[in-house]
């Protein structure tokens, strides 16, 4: 991942007019000034460049848990909690949609977000999976491979609704316009992502569609050639990946298996080591002492899974509307040397969710990142069989129970220390819980479990009994596509919620969104001052139009935002030059995605300017959010492992 060159993005507040917007930063009078405000942002991109370009991934992600928002909402009300939950029968109705398989890409976070939005719409609309034949079954079925496609595909020239953003997104490789659909496909789809991204999309009204208009599948893959893909990376002398060190040595290539083969034999015989791209994920975030002072190198390759490429017009399409996404603690965390510390109060925020209907989508360490991969260094499931026993396989198992751990960890070492698992590769969605699940039936060989109580996480790999034939697939809790994660698994990441409206008929006004910075980012980060600091966006209606809504992003649990509408003078030069129509106070327990009703609608003829100005606090300091992006041309055609 290219690190060399960044801008900061000011984000915050978004108008729906519905509308919405990333807000820029503006200096109160009898504030901070403007300067002092940049220079500390200034001095964030520089810590935030020192760390990208740390070359030991063990210390990399210390450092970026020391360094992590606070999460953690000072939770209520608690011990009200049910002590187990399974959102697949809540009073005879099921509100988890049927299990489906993602391959043949590595887009689990797209799978999973999408799995916890079908849980919150048939939710909060009463729908029931158990009916098939209800009129509108497939209004409940939304499409991944929407989110995945335009997750990677950046704004095109001459878009219709931001002319002045064209260009603004991810670009996974640095021209993907010189490839052919199948590349480009393989480029998009191949590339990994995380949850938060989901929220970027879908809070700028980009889905979710329907599975029935962008199904999961190809076309015309008959027609291509098969392309690879190497790269080679340096492992340094303590055995750890250096990221900086990944160098390109085919890009979607077209060659048969005998050329392949002949490149790989050349690269050996200079010195370099080929191994599978599975091998080389399972060695990141740990030591590998067999190949220090190595270069590895491993190959992807594109086999003929042909055009999975989306129609651009259905990129601003939505069919729900996100209201919120709220960002959770981490139940796996990190104290300053890296050990495993177990949060339980994370644990009852997902509780909470769930009790009200809305799924969790987190990551994890999955023995695989996708189905049919195995990786090399054994399993961190327990098959167990429906008497309570061990069971001879998988295959006959009623119960597939994983715990991820420290595989280093030595507790009969006075020095050795138990690690949180940082190199989580897999993106699922919770939609249960069990107190009483017991602690025996995971794969604990170092007797670190702390106690009982298991999630119920759905997973994209399909099951065996899948209507669509293309998601069969013997997986999970006797083959059901499900499995049991122990509430102390020391790799659960990232876990997020949504929360759409009730009503698709409120949904279909909300269309209109005046935004800014179509970045789509894994994580906000912020700088906190103790003085007063302001965010802030101005806009130009594009047409006449009421504002009603605005979006904000916050970064901490528990933050208060003070917000401010206004309408701006002829020639205004300050967001706050003009009347101010709306000013209003909200505080929100969770990070995430926020939007707020401003309780009227405000009409705007088109071409009048207005502004969203903003305050936030969190745990008594005022907070700036942004986030680090990266600049097209310094890609360079460098990827990412996921």
């Amino acid at each position: 991942m290219a690190k060399n060159i960044r801008r900061l993005i000011a984000v915050a507040a978004a108008v729906s007019l519905a509308a919405t917007a990333h807000l820029t930063v503006a200096a109160a009078p009898s504030a901070m000034t403007l300067d002092e405000v940049v220079s500390a942002l200034h001095q964030s991109d520089v810590q935030y460049n020192t760390l990208e370009s740390m070359t030991s991934s063990k210390d990399y992600y210390i450092q970026k848990e020391k360094n992590a928002p606070d999460r953690n909402h000072a939770m209520q009300g608690s011990e009200a909690l049910p002590s187990k939950l399974d959102l697949r029968d809540v009073g005879g109705k099921c509100y988890v949609s049927p299990v489906k398989k993602q391959s043949p890409w590595p887009t689990c976070w797209s799978f999973s977000s999408v799995a916890a939005a079908e849980t919150s719409i048939a939710y909060a609309l009463g729908h029931d999976y158990n009916d098939k034949d209800a009129p509108d079954a497939d209004k409940f079925d939304l499409s991944e491979r929407h989110l995945a496609w335009f997750m990677y595909n950046a704004l095109p020239e001459g878009n219709r609704f931001f002319p002045s953003q064209a260009g603004e997104g991810n670009y996974p490789v640095q021209d993907t316009e010189a490839l052919d659909n199948q590349q480009k496909s393989a480029v998009i789809f191949g590339v990994g992502g995380f949850m938060s991204q989901a929220t970027t999309l879908l809070s700028a009204g980009i889905g979710p569609v329907l599975e029935k208009d962008v199904p999961y599948e190809g076309k015309d893959a008959e027609l291509y050639d098969k392309y690879y893909s190497s790269y080679s990376i340096r492992i340094d002398s303590s055995g750890f990946v250096d990221y900086s060190s990944m160098t390109p040595l085919l890009t979607e290539v077209s060659m048969s298996e005998e050329q392949f083969g002949q490149f790989v034999a050349q690269y050996e015989e200079n010195g370099y080591i080929y191994l599978p791209m599975e091998t080389v994920q399972g060695m990141l975030a740990k030591e590998n002492p067999e190949y220090a002072d190595k270069t590895v190198f491993f190959s992807m390759v594109h086999s003929g899974n042909g055009d999975w490429t989306v129609d651009e017009k259905y990129r601003f399409h939505s069919e729900y509307e996100m209201l919120e996404a709220n960002i959770l603690a981490n139940p796996a965390q990190a104290d300053e040397n890296g050990a495993y510390v177990y949060d339980a109060n994370a644990t009852e925020m997902i509780k909470n969710e769930l009790v009200h209907g809305r799924a969790v989508c987190f990551t994890y360490k999955a023995d695989q990142s996708l189905p049919g991969q195995t990786l090399s260094d054994g399993s961190y499931f327990q098959f167990i069989d429906k008497n309570g026993q061990p069971a001879s396989d998988k295959e006959h198992a009623a119960i597939w129970a994983q715990y991820s751990f420290d595989r280093s960890y030595d507790p009969s070492e006075s020095g050795s220390v138990n690690r949180k698992v940082f190199d989580v590769n897999h993106g699922a969605c919770i939609v249960g819980y069990d107190d009483s699940f017991p602690k025996e039936y995971f794969n604990d060989p170092k007797g670190t479990l702390q106690g009982d109580g298991a999630w119920l996480v759905k997973n994209s790999w399909g099951c065996v009994d899948a209507e669509n034939p293309a998601h069969r697939e013997y997986w999970g809790n006797g083959g059901d596509g499900y499995f049991w994660l122990s509430y102390y698994d020391q790799g659960i990441t990232n876990p997020q919620s949504f929360r759409f409206g009730s009503s698709r008929e409120t949904s279909k006004v909300m269309q209109n969104i005046d935004m800014y910075d179509f970045m789509p980012e894994v994580s906000r980060d912020r700088v906190s001052f103790d003085g007063d600091v302001y965010m802030s966006n101005v806009f130009t209606a594009k047409n006449n139009c009421t504002v009603r809504f605005i979006g904000i992003e916050t970064v901490d649990a528990d933050t208060t935002v003070e917000y401010s509408v206004y309408f701006l003078n002829d020639g205004a030069e300050s967001p706050t030059d003009g009347a101010c129509v709306v000013t209003a106070q909200e505080t929100y327990p969770y990070a995430g995605y926020h939007k707020i009703d401003l309780g009227r609608a405000m009409p705007m003829t088109k071409g009048s300017r207005y502004s969203i100005v903003a305050k936030a606090a969190a745990k008594g300091a005022n907070t700036v959010y942004f986030n680090h992006a990266e600049m097209r041309a310094s890609l360079n055609g460098k990827i990412k492992i996921e």
